[in-house]
């Protein structure tokens, strides 16, 4: 992989205007999704209709909470036998002091929700996640509605396929990267290069660039575009489609200016817990036999927390090999 090389400016991944998607313009839009997903695996998605003020207000709660002592935010600090709550990549578990030029992130589980979790200060941050999230998930159905349809599958087709068999839900969760003003002399630390365990993603991103895709083993950089989430495709969904919509390794810089911050907020939709996923039947035949092992959600987190930041180890670990 081309993991060292500098980012390629001349490439620009698709951005896709939504309006209309349940109108005249579905056919076109879904068109230019499934291009998008088979090309990318990435697309930025315009004129989506979400909420403005709830956009603005979810960044804001969650800068401020990033913005509070140490001490305040290590009450909820990720422990050793989870990957929720908030960290800092030089942080050791009992420290309250971080080192210049780190990440900071706050990882939670928005259904079922981890309410433990959400911190106390500020005050209207678990409550601004949850109204988030119930917009999310409307987004994110919608989007896959028009992929099951691109797969020639009924529209509910995906989404019924990562329900849970007692909850009758997806699960939800986000991560939000905050990339702190460093020492021009301080080593630029991201978040490494990786392919997201889950179905698919939604990025929202303040306007300063970060982001890096690789396509064709080359690393693009994404320029974002205000009010604009920028999707991707996650490791389940590869698994679903049996490889016709892949996963795209990807990783998060901070700002090149190190006076300037960074804040991304990823939400993240995907199978329940206890849901096996594996390539949907109605696209397997004698032709297209299964490309990947069947497991539940949670072993596959499992695996993907123990192996961490990888590259894509985790969908190849799951690779059915044929003659």
């Amino acid at each position: 992989m081309g993991s060292e090389g500098k980012p390629q400016l001349q490439e620009r991944v698709p951005i896709i205007d939504f309006e209309g998607f349940n109108g005249p313009n579905r056919e076109k839009i879904r068109g230019e999704i499934a291009a998008a997903c088979e090309m990318w695996g990435f697309f930025q998605l315009c004129n989506h209709g979400f909420d403005q003020d709830l956009m603005k207000r979810v960044k804001d709660v969650s800068k401020e909470f990033f913005y509070l002592p140490a001490e305040e935010k290590v009450k909820i600090r990720v422990m050793p036998d989870t990957i929720q709550g908030w960290s800092h990549s030089s942080l050791a578990a009992t420290a309250t002091k971080l080192s210049a030029g780190s990440t900071e992130y706050y990882h939670n589980i928005f259904k079922p929700l981890k309410e433990h979790l959400l911190p106390l200060n500020p005050p209207t941050f678990g409550s601004t996640w949850i109204e988030y999230f119930e917009q999310i998930q409307v987004l994110a159905e919608s989007v896959l509605a028009l992929i099951s349809e691109s797969l020639n599958l009924p529209s509910d087709t995906l989404v019924k396929s990562m329900r849970g068999p007692t909850s009758g839900s997806p699960y939800l969760a986000n991560r939000v990267n905050y990339y702190p003003p460093r020492k021009a002399t301080d080593d630029p630390l991201g978040v490494p290069s990786h392919s997201d365990p889950v179905a698919i993603t939604f990025l929202l991103a303040d306007d300063v660039a970060g982001l890096e895709v690789n396509k064709d083993d080359k690393w693009v950089e994404v320029e974002p575009i205000q009010n604009a989430f920028i999707i991707n495709i996650g490791d389940q969904l590869e698994i679903l489609t049996n490889g016709k919509f892949a996963s795209v390794d990807h990783r998060g810089m901070p700002s090149k200016d190190p006076d300037q911050e960074r804040l991304t907020l990823a939400a993240f939709y995907s199978a329940d817990d206890d849901r096996v996923v594996a390539p949907l039947q109605e696209l397997l035949d004698e032709s297209h036999p299964p490309l990947y092992s069947a497991c539940t959600f949670k072993e596959y987190m499992a695996k993907f927390t123990a192996r961490g930041l990888d590259g894509k180890k985790g969908i190849e670990s799951m690779h059915i090999e044929h003659e």
